[in-house]
């Protein structure tokens, strides 16, 4: 009987560990995290009175790897509409990241989270993941799946929908 209630109590902690995490994902609405606290290798774009768009992506990555053009044509059709790009290594080897960029290069910010202080503060659910930052600081939308036919359209709707957070020009 102690055996059962030993699996019992196990069970009742991992699940109130899964609930505890789940609770604590980040989601729309939650206000994102001060960069300039977060420890990053780089330097961090002006975002006041922007959009940001925050990429989380490896060189490692396949999906990511596919995923950096379209991002680079968002920022070229965006950046002159409020849209700010950080896109943000999760390599733990700054060659690396350098070698790909090297190959691969973008005109937007690229830093590198090697503490992974801003991965632990936002959990991104997986690779490669892209936050919209209103120009209150709040998540606006977080994209997190295949990078398939569909990726492209699915970042320029969240994009145009993000921008729309952009106060009215004077």
């Amino acid at each position: 009987m102690q055996k059962y209630v030993k699996r019992g109590g196990l069970a009742i902690a991992v699940l109130f560990a899964l609930t505890a995490f789940a609770a604590s994902e980040t989601k729309p609405g939650d206000k994102f995290p001060n960069l300039a606290k977060m420890e990053l290798e780089g330097t961090i774009p002006d975002t006041k009175g922007k959009v940001l768009m925050v990429d989380f992506w490896a060189s490692w990555c396949d999906p990511c790897k596919r995923a950096f053009p379209i991002v680079k044509e968002l920022h070229e059709k965006y950046a002159d509409k409020g849209l700010v790009i950080l896109a943000v290594s999760l390599d733990e080897n700054r060659k690396e990241m350098q070698r790909f960029l090297a190959d691969h290069p973008v005109p937007f910010a690229v830093v590198r989270d090697a503490r992974e202080t801003l991965a632990r503060a936002v959990r991104p659910p997986g690779m490669p993941t892209t936050i919209f930052v209103r120009p209150d600081g709040t998540i606006h939308s977080i994209v997190s799946e295949a990078v398939d036919s569909g990726f492209k359209e699915k970042l320029t709707k969240m994009v145009e929908d993000a921008l729309k957070t952009l106060p009215p020009k004077q």
